[in-house]
């Protein structure tokens, strides 16, 4: 902001001083001719006074507009930052409420593939997080309990709403009888892009 106001300076100095040069001029040289030439310094004047007003008005106008942009963009980017800090405080708390409920919670996108999975889920399964991300169930269950898991899936998407089922499976921490809330997720556009599902036993 200085440097713009300097050069402004500069440049307004600088028209001044040649408006005046020239009537500086035009009075020497034309001294003889009466009262006209004294018409045309002071016209002269004027018209030189009158740009250096208007660009000087005109210089004050973007620099305000330039300064209320800037403090807009401000408030903008504070609101956008205190947002976010918010956001990410409500994750960090869904995350600790999800991997310290004792149901076992987990997300497989359209093509049955694990996408999330809670803590209690790497228990009871045996098998980490790193393990898990990107299988589907056949990696992780036996093939016929990983078909009707998969059925359940598909029969979500059909009716796309929540549906309760109840499976017996057989798991490395031991057998366990599972009764599972399956439900579609869906994103801004409105569209299913993922299966959820809520187990206990």
């Amino acid at each position: 902001m200085r440097t713009l106001s300097s050069r402004f300076f500069v440049f307004g100095l600088a028209l001044s001083l040649i408006v005046v040069l020239l009537t500086v001029m035009l009075l020497t040289s034309m001294n003889s001719k009466g009262p006209l030439v004294s018409y045309i310094s002071i016209l002269t004047v004027i018209a030189g006074a009158g740009i250096l007003l208007f660009l000087a008005l005109h210089y004050r106008m973007r620099v305000d507009e330039g300064t209320a942009t800037i403090t807009q963009l401000k408030e903008q980017l504070k609101e956008q930052e205190w947002n976010l800090r918010e956001q990410e405080a409500r994750n960090d708390y869904l995350k600790t409420l999800v991997d310290n409920t004792p149901l076992l919670i987990h997300v497989k996108d359209l093509n049955g593939r694990y996408i999330f999975i809670n803590k209690q889920f790497e228990k009871i399964v045996g098998r980490s997080w790193e393990e898990i991300q990107g299988e589907d169930s056949f990696a992780l269950f036996p093939p016929a309990v990983a078909q009707v898991m998969q059925d359940q899936d598909q029969t979500v998407l059909h009716y796309q709403k929540p549906m309760d089922f109840e499976q017996t499976v057989d798991l490395p921490a031991g057998r366990f009888t599972f009764l599972t809330t399956k439900f579609p997720l869906r994103n801004s556009r409105g569209d299913i892009h993922a299966v959820g599902g809520v187990s206990t036993d």
